[in-house]
C-alpha cells in the first residue's frame, strides 16, 4: 500500500506543469463546447437580463441604465427613455460591456465566463504553491482538480451571472497577498481588485476588517502597506458611490437593492430553502410612489421592523439561513425545477469538501491551523455569518467555496507530508 501510494504521489509531483495545463485546456474545451450547446439563452430571468441590458447600454448609450419599459425603478427617464440605476452592482455589467463593445453576443459572454473559470484554477495552483511548506508538495494540483471536479462551477459559468468572475476577484486578492515579498504595485493592484470585488459581490465588504487583521497579524505587511491597500480600496467604491450621489442626490453605498435582499430574507414570507414569491409592489401600494432610493430605505425600514417585532422568529430564520449556507441543493426560482441527479452530484462533490473541512477543524489542536488557513476559515465561516442576514443560495455561496478548496488541498498536503516523515514500519502498519 506504502508503495502504491508513493507512486501515485511521485506521479503527480513530477507531472504538476503538465496536469495543470491540461486541467486549463479541459476547463476551456469544456467551456466552449458548453457555451455553443446553451447558446444564446438567458435561463435564469431577470437576473441574467439585467446585467446583460445594463453592459449593452454602457456601450450604447454610455449610461448605466434601464429601459424605461423594462424597469419601474422610478426616477425620471433620459431623453433616450432609459431609467438611471443603481439596482444592480455595477462590477460585472461594466466587466461585461468591454467584450460587448468589442461585438460579443451571449455566446461569447458565457465562454468568457469559461476564460474566467480557467483563471481561477490557475490562481488556486498559484496560491498553494505560495502556501505549501515543501516545494513538491501535490496541494497544487489538487486544488486545481478540486476547482475542476466541482461541476457547479461550470454550470454557473454557463450564466451571465457575476459569481464566476467575483471567485476570481476574490482569489486575484489572496494571490497577491500570498506573496512573501510585499511591494507597492502588489499592495496597489491588490486594493483595486478588492474594491472592484466589493463592487461586484457586495457581500465581500466584510472581508475588509479580516484581512487587515490578517495582515496586522504578519510581520511582512509594514503599516504603510495596509494604508495603500486601504486607500485604493476606498477610492475604487468611494468613485461609484460618488457616481450614485450626483444621479440620485442621496447616499448610495454600491446599490440599491441592498434593502430587497434584506426584506425577501427577513419577513412573514422568507422561505429558507427556496426563492420567496413576494411582490413589494402589491405588498406596500406606496412603492409605486418612491423613487429607486426610497425604495430600498422602505425595505431595509420594513426588515428592521419585522426582526424587531418579531424576535424569536427571526432568529429561527437567521440559525435556519445560516445552516443553509452548507446546503448541497436549493429550489430554483425558475420553472424548471433542479433534477434529482444534479442534487445527487452537488452532494457528493460539495459533501467531501466541507467534511474535509470540518476534520481539519477538528484536528486542529494535533495539527495546528497556519495563519493562512485561519484566514481561509475565517473567510468562509463569515461569509455564512453575513449572508444569513439577507438569504442564502448555492449560487451566491460560489466565490467563499475557493476558500473551502484552498483549505482542503492544504490540509490533504499537510497529511500527506507528514505521512511521508513516519517510519516505514508505521506506516506498514497502517
Amino acid at each position: 500500500m506504502r508503495q502504491s501510494f508513493a507512486g501515485i504521489e511521485n506521479f503527480l509531483e513530477q507531472r504538476k506543469k503538465r496536469i495543470l495545463l491540461i486541467l486549463l485546456l479541459v476547463t476551456l474545451a469544456t467551456g466552449i463546447a458548453y457555451s455553443i450547446y446553451l447558446g444564446d439563452e438567458l435561463r435564469f430571468l431577470p437576473d441574467e437580463q439585467d446585467y446583460l441590458t445594463l453592459a449593452q447600454n454602457l456601450v450604447g448609450h454610455q449610461k448605466y441604465a434601464f429601459p424605461i419599459e423594462q424597469s419601474p425603478r422610478w426616477t425620471e427617464p433620459t431623453p433616450e427613455g432609459l431609467v438611471p440605476t443603481a439596482y444592480r452592482a455595477p462590477g460585472y455589467p461594466l466587466f461585461l460591456a468591454i467584450f460587448v463593445w468589442a461585438g460579443a453576443g451571449v455566446v461569447h459572454l458565457k465562454m468568457v465566463n469559461f476564460f474566467a473559470l480557467a483563471l481561477s484554477l490557475f490562481l488556486v495552483y498559484q496560491i498553494l504553491e505560495k502556501w505549501t511548506a515543501e516545494t513538491n508538495s501535490v496541494a497544487p494540483i489538487l486544488g486545481a482538480l478540486f476547482v475542476l471536479a466541482y461541476p457547479v462551477l461550470i454550470f454557473t459559468a454557463g450564466t451571465l451571472y457575476p459569481q464566476i468572475f467575483g471567485g476570481l476577484l476574490f482569489l486575484g486578492v489572496l494571490y497577491l497577498l500570498s506573496f512573501k515579498e510585499i511591494t507597492y504595485w502588489r499592495m496597489i493592484l491588490a486594493g483595486v481588485l478588492w474594491g472592484y470585488l466589493c463592487l461586484t459581490i457586495p457581500l465581500f465588504l466584510y472581508t475588509l476588517p479580516v484581512f487587515l487583521l490578517w495582515m496586522i497579524s504578519r510581520e511582512d505587511i509594514s503599516l504603510k502597506y495596509m494604508g495603500i491597500f486601504i486607500c485604493l480600496s476606498l477610492l475604487v467604491i468611494g468613485i461609484w458611490t460618488y457616481r450614485n450621489y450626483r444621479v440620485f442626490d442621496a447616499f448610495v453605498l454600491i446599490s440599491t437593492n441592498f434593502g430587497v435582499n434584506l426584506a425577501l430574507g427577513n419577513s412573514e414570507f422568507t422561505v429558507v430553502n427556496a426563492a420567496t414569491d413576494v411582490n413589494f409592489l402589491e405588498k406596500w401600494p406606496i412603492m409605486h410612489h418612491l423613487t429607486e432610493v426610497e425604495q430600498n430605505t422602505h425595505l431595509k425600514g420594513a426588515a428592521w421592523n419585522f426582526i424587531v417585532n418579531n424576535k424569536a422568529q427571526a432568529l429561527k430564520l437567521y440559525t435556519s439561513k445560516f445552516l443553509n449556507f452548507f446546503n448541497f441543493r436549493n429550489e430554483l426560482a425558475t420553472e424548471t425545477q433542479t433534477p434529482s441527479w444534479q442534487n445527487i452530484v452537488m452532494l457528493i462533490t460539495y459533501g467531501p469538501l466541507l467534511l474535509l473541512a470540518c476534520l481539519r477543524l477538528f484536528i486542529r489542536n494535533s495539527i495546528p491551523l497556519s495563519k493562512f488557513e485561519a484566514l481561509l476559515v475565517i473567510l468562509y465561516l463569515g461569509g455564512a455569518f453575513v449572508s444569513a442576514a439577507f438569504f442564502t443560495r448555492i449560487r451566491l455561496r460560489l466565490p467563499f467555496d475557493y476558500a473551502l478548496i484552498l483549505l482542503d488541498a492544504l490540509f490533504i498536503g499537510k497529511i500527506i507530508e507528514l505521512w511521508k516523515k513516519t517510519p516505514a514500519k508505521v506506516k506498514d502498519e497502517v
